[in-house]
């Protein structure tokens, strides 16, 4: 689940969610750039990856 909580790894107050390997609470941008991302089988289900542009251009989430 996503929660909005201080990311325990950067300390912004964004969307996070607990990270099982390192068993702590981590904002999508800091399990993006984890070192260990590659043999993670954790989903970064709640991030958009390609941001989505509206018709006036805009982008949306």
């Amino acid at each position: 689940m996503v929660f909005e909580e201080r990311c325990d790894s950067c300390g912004r107050f964004t969307e996070t969610k607990y990270c099982g390997v390192k068993k702590i609470n981590v904002c999508v941008d800091c399990c993006l750039l984890c070192n260990i991302r590659s043999k993670c089988e954790l989903r970064v289900w709640f991030h958009d990856l390609v941001p989505i542009i509206s018709v006036k251009g805009k982008i949306s989430r």
